[in-house]
């Protein structure tokens, strides 16, 4: 049986290969197991889950880093043996599993700070149980070097106090004895060493005799001999005794280690294997970084869609395929030349699928689309078994035989040479009974054959189509390109030529052709120069399109430009005929102030002169009004929302032709005001000090006072100058301002208040975005920065910089508008 699972698939397909590849990507034993076991799904769920989980990893270690894995050997064994009741670990398989314990931690606290959008990464992360007083109690006990700590144990402590004390006294004895001038002669060297785990000194071994002790070693030459001196043997018995206590006692310890280790047996045991899964998910992510993959989109009806996709196990520069299957034709039968591209087409939609299923990106363009199989059938390569006695035809047959007991029409198959290895005619009335009955089963079929008849098939017959691998006719190489719609030629004879086959041979064996497959060849190549003209056609429709576009564009811009320019002008007349307005207003009360000053006219006289000035400030008013632009080009109109009244105020404001800047009377309060702003039912009205919204229908326009106008000349000419002097300063920091601020080396106080004054100017400025360097250290900077635009208000969003931009040592500041 040829389905899914089995090795066969797998073998022709080198599976194990990816296995491998990403086996060296894993950090922990578990996880290398999860991998070499692994299986493809037939779950669209799981699959789209398994996808999911690769491409947040993916962006996990892009954005927030690479998780702090180490290498983890397999402790399964030592975990097993400390559940059994008065088992002892040594320090060295203590110390491993602390190492284990420690990785799971850090996992954990890395994945769980990570942000929100990473649910499945997160659900992983959050099953993970630490053992903070385990380790505690492990480091505690044993040091890096695998020593266990005086601290360990009271008794250990008072026990090796105790043996430092002894071995001074015996040193102490010793150096006595090596000072004393009795035995000046008699000892070989003055030196204290140790033999058999007790203090000795050279003796001359002619001396032997003179001094009393015990013999425990001697030199290679035999002329020195080691000797414990009578007066220290209880005191090195002593010591003795006291290293023995002192290794029963790290006994003691070492069992109390095993057995804390092994309460937590099962609990450790399900955390690794959490842990692998998620290394599984990181080896996942790292390899499709390294192959440039892309998660494909799957569907479950058997439709695929490959964009330039590469077969995984190819090196150096790979041509990419376009390839699709299911939509408009089941089965796909590819001709061509030999070396052109075949078989590794069939490789790469079998590996690709594979691959999809075990939750792994492919090496494919965005947009590329895979189907979830049941069952995948591969008949790929010279099956050919001299074990079983069985030719290449034979074995080929036999695979196929089960192919067709065991498909169905949720499965792929890939035919190698469909109906090679037999006589052609035969071969071919075969290949094309095996694809009918694949048809009728809508199983989805890729095939290559260089059967002219099998090609004919597929012209004639629904649900089939031929494609092609390229061949270059003029380099005679392959393209390994795929056109599919048009069958592929052989070149065998093109091929022959430039090996350097007799030109008298070739046009020998071209005699031999039947004038059906002359016939046939010379409609392939009328079609091909007639596909070639077709996309020659739709190069220049798209170009032509685009032209059209991009003129359109322009036009567009250029009446929008025309319209701008057009209302830029009335503004400019209506803003020139206002200064005409202000400079007569200021000559008339010059006038009057000089009349005034020299008393030549009496005040009748005054008050007629007052009622001429109006009635000539009125009539420029009127002219004014006549090239006024239209509410919506004045910018106060945009900023206030003019434009939307209707009904009776709308005729009552154009009755009495009431404008931005007009006085008016508050009938119910009889103040006099100046009009701000006009909305839909009222108007904003600026009375003294004070400004305040009046409905329409109590409002009437009246001419300006001559005091009030005065008092707004002058009011207006400060304002002027206030913001030409407001503007100045602007500009001058704008040029100096910069869109980054370097927070590295401040303190965390110094940093805040340096920040705010900062994110102010940007603000005002309308900088944005801004980036916010402070470095990646220990991350307490960046909390802190975090902290203060959390509760900044005029903060849109921020982020953390990506590769380009500086990555975890740079925030990315965006400001409201």
């Amino acid at each position: 049986m040829r389905h899914l699972l089995d090795e066969h698939t797998f073998s022709v397909l080198e599976f194990s290969k990816i296995k491998k590849q990403v086996k060296e990507n894993m950090n922990t034993a578990t996880g290398e197991l999860i991998a070499e076991t692994i299986k493809p799904k037939t779950d669209l769920e799981q699959i789209l889950i398994a996808q999911r989980e690769t491409t947040e990893m993916r962006e996990i270690i892009l954005y927030e880093g690479t998780p702090p894995f180490t290498r983890l050997e397999d402790i399964s064994n030592e975990i097993k043996k400390s559940a059994v009741k008065g088992a002892i670990l040594d320090t060295i398989k203590v110390l491993k599993i602390l190492k284990v314990l420690k990785t799971l931690r850090l996992i954990k606290k890395f994945l769980l700070k990570t942000e929100k959008k990473y649910p499945l990464i997160k659900e992983r992360a959050e099953k993970i149980e630490t053992f903070t007083e385990l380790e505690e109690k492990i480091t505690q006990c044993i040091g890096e070097d695998g020593i266990i700590l005086d601290r360990a144990s009271p008794d250990l402590k008072k026990i090796r106090r105790e043996i430092i004390k002894e071995e001074q006294t015996i040193k102490n004895k010793l150096e006595t004895i090596i000072r004393s001038s009795q035995f000046s002669t008699i000892i070989q060297e003055p030196i204290i060493t140790i033999r058999q785990n007790r203090y000795v000194i050279p003796i001359k071994q002619e001396r032997r005799i003179k001094f009393p002790g015990i013999v425990h070693d001697k030199s290679d030459s035999g002329a020195t001999l080691f000797v414990e001196p009578i007066e220290i043997v209880e005191l090195n018995n002593t010591l003795r005794q006291l290293i023995k206590d002192e290794e029963r006692e790290i006994l003691i310890i070492l069992q109390k280690l095993t057995a804390l280790i092994g309460e937590k047996a099962p609990e450790i045991n399900d955390s690794v294997l959490i842990l692998g899964k998620i290394d599984f998910i990181y080896a996942r992510a790292v390899l499709a970084n390294n192959m440039k993959a892309v998660e494909p989109k799957l569907n479950q009806n058997g439709f695929v869609n490959l964009i330039q996709a590469r077969h995984p196990l190819l090196k150096n520069s790979v041509v990419p395929i376009n390839i699709r299957l299911g939509k408009d034709f089941d089965i796909l039968l590819i001709t061509g030349p030999n070396t052109g591209g075949k078989t590794v087409t069939l490789k790469t939609v079998g590996i690709l699928t594979l691959m999809a299923q075990c939750g792994l990106h492919i090496p494919a363009a965005e947009g590329s689309e895979i189907a979830v199989f049941k069952k995948i059938f591969c008949d790929i390569g010279d099956e050919q078994s001299i074990e079983q006695n069985l030719s290449t035809f034979s074995s080929h047959m036999k695979y196929i035989v089960q192919i067709l007991s065991w498909t169905d029409s949720n499965s792929l198959i890939l035919l190698d040479e469909l109906g090679a290895g037999t006589d052609p005619t035969e071969g071919a009335a075969l290949g094309m009974a095996v694809l009918d009955f694949l048809r009728k089963k809508k199983s989805k079929v890729i095939a290559t054959t260089h059967h002219d008849t099998l090609k004919t098939y597929a012209y004639l017959t629904e649900g089939v189509n031929n494609a092609r691998v390229e061949f270059d006719e003029k380099t005679l190489k392959p393209t390994f390109q795929i056109s599919i719609g048009l069958p592929g030629k052989s070149c065998a004879f093109i091929i022959a030529r430039s090996l350097g086959l007799a030109p008298e041979v070739i046009l020998r064996a071209q005699s031999f052709l039947s004038q059906e497959k002359i016939k046939a060849d010379s409609l392939i190549e009328k079609i091909e120069q007639d596909k070639k003209l077709i996309e020659k056609e739709k190069d220049l429709i798209k170009i032509t399109r685009e032209e059209s576009f991009e003129i359109k564009d322009r036009l567009k811009k250029e009446l929008n430009k025309t319209e701008e320019d057009k209302n830029e002008i009335i503004l400019r007349a209506y803003q020139e005929a206002e200064k005409i307005l202000k400079e007569t207003q200021n000559r008339a009360e010059k006038i009057i102030e000089k009349m005034n000053k020299k008393r030549t006219i009496n005040t009748p006289s005054k008050d007629y002169l007052l009622k001429e000035m109006q009635v000539i400030n009125q009539e420029i008013k009127d002219e004014i009004v006549k090239i006024k632009p239209p509410v919506c080009v004045q910018p106060a109109c945009r900023a206030n929302g003019a434009g939307r009244r209707t009904g009776r105020e709308e005729e009552l404001i154009k009755n009495q032709n009431i404008r931005i800047g007009d006085y008016v009377l508050i009938k119910n309060l009889n103040k006099k005001g100046i009009v701000l702003s006009i909305e839909s039912e009222k108007c904003k009205v600026q009375v003294d000090n004070m400004k305040m919204l009046v409905p329409v229908l109590n409002i009437e326009k009246i001419d300006m006072p001559y005091e009030t106008t005065k008092n707004i000349i002058k009011k207006k000419n400060t304002i002027t100058k206030e913001l030409i002097n407001r503007d100045n300063l602007y500009l001058t920091k704008m040029k100096t301002f910069k869109n980054n601020i370097f927070l590295r080396r401040f303190r965390v106080e110094e940093a805040r208040l340096i920040l705010e004054k900062y994110l102010d100017d940007a603000y005002l400025l309308g900088v944005s975005p801004v980036y916010v360097i402070h470095g990646k250290g220990k991350g307490i900077l960046r909390e802190e920065v975090k902290k203060l635009l959390d509760r900044t208000p005029n903060i849109k969003s921020f982020r953390s910089g990506d590769a380009s931009e500086g990555g975890m040592g740079v925030t990315v500041v965006y400001f409201k508008n």
